[in-house]
């Protein structure tokens, strides 16, 4: 393959398409890439979405070569290529298509890289782009490390109550659905942090804090970017495809789990000796053996289901009849725990005063899912310690004997609602449920999910039900007030709309195609400053030993010379580089006219094995 050239395979089977049309048009679908697959420098993304039972179904892979001459393959994609073979992704699925439809998927999640959201936009301009909400914690997690560092000047507590305050504010951030309330809560924090800068022992680690809120506010808070990430992008995405917000997926788990299986197992059951497969040996291994299997193996699943439900459906019974074995399976478990309910109870009111007023809740924090106020409860005789712990979803529960063998609030649950509800009405915290009998405990309990979340539809009070269907109340709600004109494509979401969201309820901020392409062009702006800052004191150590010798011809320095030059003509700061002075006059497009005499008679470049080990996952330390 010469220099410059790559190759593009774009692997779509018959049953990727029923499944793409089933699963992935006007719902989510999910797009990532993952490289170290074959023997050579290729890289492959997957398109991916969520069926019925939240499995992941792949939809499409995108295989192709880096240029040739990239050192690293993760670096040798763009924007271009990726809209290309998502184009012709789209072709053959509108080909396809017995009644003229247009594939158009609704939402996609991805991680935080612009290329990838910039090429779904050329494609699809309407889509709501999502952003995963794990890569988004990683970044803000990278960065609060690389501010607040390893220890605080030798005062570690001060550091330890930075952290905690900012993971606090995180999750909230991540909960918002208001700009100016999120805005607020960043200054909230700042003030606080600007109360300590006097104090020496809390100075270094207040610093670090106003560093990271400055972090914040500058790349994530733009409204056209906050809408990707908040709560009122899910909302909003709910919206759009007419689901509960539960259906929404945050992050892009399911396609980072299928890599992982696809790496980890199906391609390890051909390779000889642990040597990766060659390119073509892994296309026609995909197509003829592994994607089979995996479809396969889900019609098995599927069958076997069937069967389960047909055979053992009715020897569990619900009000409305026979029920999902799994959902029964979850009922059952939570059954046979105490139910926590809110019943007028003016002794155990008292005590928990008591409890409050004696400092006896310590260690307050949130469990895993953000949602859930856990803390550590003494008795007022300061004999025995409890676990509490309070959801927003109406949920609660105690290890004191009292709540275990009767149920109901007890008097340590009861005080920390006293808190709680103090934080609610200063607005610190979003609205909790609270049932106030057995039945309304026991209904809640009915409704509930293994990834329980109906708080959600009461955090915003005018919205009665999860499933929101006015673009126009949430664009207010965030204070965004773009507006964009009718949507004249062929292939745009509008057109494909239900009832309820069409029309004129599509001109909210978030379907807005600009709005959210000024999203992407503020994170590549911030990626740019970010790259220019961590490589600019290299690059003046460089410019200085340069002076000290002519610069050596070698492949790594070819492509180096190659890629200022591009970054020079991004810039606009070369406009005719062979006039240039500082730089040696080009001749092509991949070296100099000074080293051309001895390369002029070599052969083509040809697509060199891949110079990555097996790839696992590594842990990110990026903070765009």
């Amino acid at each position: 393959m010469a220099k410059g050239e790559r190759l593009k395979v774009c692997i779509s089977t018959l049953e990727m398409d029923e499944a793409a049309w089933k699963y992935g048009h006007h719902a989510q679908i999910m797009l990532d890439g993952t490289f170290g697959v074959c023997s050579s420098r290729m890289l492959l993304f997957i398109s991916l979405a969520v069926d019925e039972e939240g499995k992941g179904v792949p939809l499409a892979f995108f295989l192709f070569s880096a240029p040739t001459g990239n050192r690293a393959t993760h670096a040798g994609y763009n924007t271009d290529i990726l809209e290309e073979l998502l184009r012709k992704w789209k072709a053959r699925l509108d080909n396809q298509s017995s009644t003229h439809a247009i594939f158009t998927p609704f939402v996609s999640i991805t991680d935080t890289d612009t290329k990838e959201r910039a090429a779904l936009l050329r494609i699809w301009p309407n889509m709501c782009l999502l952003l995963c909400k794990f890569h988004l914690r990683q970044c803000w997690t990278n960065k609060r490390k690389n501010v607040l560092g390893a220890s605080a000047g030798g005062n570690e507590f001060w550091r330890e109550h930075i952290v905690q305050r900012c993971r606090t504010l995180e999750i909230r951030l991540i909960e918002s659905i208001d700009h100016q309330s999120a805005l607020a809560l960043i200054e909230i924090e700042r003030q606080f942090a600007n109360h300590l800068l006097p104090q020496a022992e809390a100075k270094k680690a207040a610093q670090g804090s106003l560093d990271f809120l400055n972090y914040l506010t500058t790349t994530w808070m733009p409204i056209s970017l906050w809408q990707s990430w908040s709560q009122w992008g899910r909302l909003t995405a709910a919206a759009v495809m007419k689901i509960p917000v539960e259906g929404v997926i945050p992050t892009t788990n399911h396609l980072e789990s299928f890599n992982c299986i696809l790496k980890r197992r199906h391609i390890p059951e051909w390779l000889h000796s642990g040597h990766r497969l060659r390119f073509d040996t892994l296309i026609h291994l995909l197509v003829t053996q592994i994607l089979p299997s995996i479809f396969s193996t889900r019609k098995a699943n599927r069958e076997y289901t069937k069967w389960l439900s047909l055979r053992f459906g009715n020897s569990i019974t619900h009000t409305s009849g026979s029920i999902n074995l799994e959902r029964a399976q979850h009922l059952q478990s939570q059954s046979s725990k105490a139910q926590a309910w809110w019943a007028s109870d003016s002794r155990r009111d008292s005590q928990a005063a008591n409890i409050l007023r004696s400092g006896n809740i310590i260690n307050m924090s949130r469990d895993i899912d953000g949602n859930t106020i856990c803390a550590n409860c003494y008795s007022t005789s300061g004999v025995g310690s409890y676990i509490v712990k309070i959801s927003r979803s109406g949920f609660g529960s105690c290890s004191c004997l009292d709540f275990q063998s009767r149920g109901g609030a007890c008097k340590h649950m009861r005080a920390l609602r006293l808190l709680i509800d103090d934080w609610v009405r200063t607005g610190q915290e979003p609205v909790f449920i609270f049932p106030t009998t057995l039945s309304e405990a026991q209904n809640l309990l009915s409704h509930a999910t293994p990834n329980d979340s109906p708080w959600l539809a009461n955090v915003i009070p005018p919205i009665a039900a999860s499933i929101v269907s006015n673009l126009e109340l949430l664009q207010s709600l965030a204070n965004d007030h773009t507006i964009i004109g009718s949507i004249g494509e062929a292939e745009s979401i509008g057109s494909d709309l239900p009832d309820a969201v069409s029309s004129s309820e599509t001109d909210g901020g978030f379907t807005s195609s600009g709005t959210q392409l000024h999203a992407i062009e503020h994170q590549v702006h911030c990626k740019i400053e970010h790259s220019i800052h961590q490589l600019l004191p290299g690059l003046h150590g460089l410019s200085i030993l340069a002076e000290e010798a002519r610069i050596p011809d070698t492949e790594e320095t070819h492509e180096f010379l190659a890629v200022l030059q591009d970054l020079c003509q991004h810039f606009g700061v070369i406009s005719n580089p062979a006039t240039d002075g500082n730089l040696p006059p080009q001749t092509n497009a991949g070296g100099y006219s000074h080293w051309q005499t001895n390369h002029a008679h070599s052969q083509a470049t040809l697509l060199p094995p891949s110079p990555e080990r097996k790839q696992k996952r590594k842990k990110s330390h990026g903070t765009m």
